[in-house]
């Protein structure tokens, strides 16, 4: 009978440890949906936090673009003032030398004239 008692006790440490396991497993589902409850405040917190985030980025890209967009008008301000003193330049070159073949017309068709000599005998060489 002594065998039948250790049998017996064994049964019963068997079927404690099955009782035990299933009562672990109801407080695990119970601790796993604790869990989840008390990360979803860590979660809405992780969401809150990437959102400032996103609307910072956004607002620095915004205050970028602005900053961008204001150097790209000073630039086409700034190119296009050095494009009318270009034309004044040219338009008061065009005037002196104007003046220059009327005050001096045999001068300036000497030069034209070298000029063109200069010319050809560099074009005849290659």
């Amino acid at each position: 009978m002594a065998s039948t008692q250790g049998s017996g006790t064994s049964h019963q440490g068997q079927h404690g440890q099955s009782s035990q396991q299933g009562h672990a497993s109801q407080h695990g589902q119970s601790t796993g949906s604790g869990f989840g409850a008390g990360s979803g405040g860590s979660q809405r917190d992780t969401q809150e936090a990437i959102r400032n985030v996103g609307e910072a980025a956004r607002e620095q890209f915004d205050g970028l673009k602005e900053t961008a967009s204001e150097y790209m008008d000073q630039g086409r301000e700034m190119a296009s003032q050095y494009i009318e003193q270009g034309r004044e330049r040219a338009g008061d070159l065009m005037q002196s030398v104007e003046r220059q073949i009327r005050e001096q017309p045999m001068r300036a068709i000497m030069t034209a004239a070298g000029v063109g000599f200069v010319v050809g005998i560099l074009f005849t060489r290659r």
